[in-house]
């Protein structure tokens, strides 16, 4: 009973964030300390551009309301009466990109012991602060991690990161995510919203999300130029600096390689048949029959996180859906709430 009462407090806390995120605005001084934080996170990682944080606040608040709240929750039955300290060692490729692992930690009753990526060290705190229940089962690691103890682990790095993790937490029970990538498929029956969707999945971020495409199979044949036209209300992208540098190197190799390539200005679309592409790029790759492509999906699932296309199979995602998952749409499809309740 006494659980129970507190997961109406838990729920009320998600819903109360959400609302917070839906009501941005410049204008309301309860903001101030918001966009102070969005200027400071600018700062600290120039591919944080305010449009994208304000972005990701959005999907975030879009995300949290009471029906996709009830909704993910009501398949468990969460009843932790000896609250674990679980350690989340956060990435920082995207704005807010460690926010489902924490609310997932403190909507299971335990505390949160939070290690942020020197990328986004302004973020996260930041929401922590807004809801007494978040902030007061939450602490942060400012030192070495060995210094801190916990009871599990929900790690999240690049490749060499992941082989230090699992060394490191060998004897804990943990959940460590690698790279991963995600790709699209297109028939040639796709619409122009589709299209236009499928810029969204690319570009936004600036393409560096493990749901951003990075990999895309098209129809022998196929006009490519669809997808080039497809991009141009992203074309703002190349006035980032960092950004424009990723595209210029990349495009000087692939004219000294005599690499076969497309180019609108801001963004390169190369044959090839890996699957993780530069930034500013994309490999595209073509195919005669989709049951290949659907093989070749198979086999590379451990380095896929999502899959783009129009209904192709069970798996995929609708265009434009990829940077914007729900609560229940899991990293690597491991449920984190049951490894959190099995503890």
């Amino acid at each position: 009973m006494i659980f129970k009462r507190e997961s109406l407090v838990l729920n009320k806390t998600l819903e109360n964030l959400g609302e917070f995120f839906r009501n941005i605005s410049f204008h309301n001084p309860e903001y101030s300390n918001f966009f102070d934080s969005i200027k400071l996170a600018e700062n600290e990682n120039n591919w944080f551009t305010r449009k994208n944080i304000l972005h990701a606040f959005k999907v975030w608040g879009k995300n949290l309301t009471k029906t996709n709240i009830d909704t993910w929750l009501k398949q468990y039955r969460i009843s932790r009466s000896d609250p674990k300290k679980i350690l989340i060692i956060m990435p920082g490729n995207i704005p807010l990109v460690g926010l489902h692992d924490l609310l997932s930690v403190i909507i299971t009753g335990n505390h949160a012991l939070i290690k942020c990526s020197s990328k986004d060290s302004i973020l996260i705190p930041f929401i922590v602060t807004l809801e007494g229940y978040i902030s007061k089962n939450t602490s942060f690691v400012s030192g070495a991690i060995a210094e801190n103890k916990f009871d599990a682990v929900i790690a999240t790095g690049s490749n060499n990161s992941v082989r230090y993790f699992k060394h490191f937490f060998s004897n804990c029970p943990a959940i460590i995510r690698n790279n991963k990538t995600s790709i699209a498929v297109i028939t040639g029956d796709e619409t122009k919203k589709d299209l236009d969707n499928l810029a969204n999945d690319l570009l936004l971020y600036y393409g560096l999300g493990c749901r951003n495409v990075s990999k895309i199979f098209v129809p022998q044949g196929y006009d490519l130029f669809k997808i080039i036209k497809s991009l141009d209300h992203f074309s703002k992208v190349i006035n980032l600096d960092k950004y424009s540098n990723n595209y210029k190197r990349n495009k000087a190799l692939l004219t000294i390689n005599n690499n076969k390539f497309l180019d609108n200005g801001f963004f390169l679309l190369e044959s090839n048949e890996n699957l993780y592409s530069p930034i500013g790029s994309a490999y595209y790759e073509f195919y005669l029959d989709k049951n290949v492509v659907l093989d070749k999906i198979k086999t590379n699932m451990s380095k896929i996180q999502c899959v783009v296309s129009n209904e192709l199979s069970e798996i995929s995602i609708p265009f434009g859906s990829a940077q914007t998952p729900m609560l229940w749409d899991y990293a690597d499809e491991i449920d984190t709430i049951d490894f959190l309740n099995k503890l």
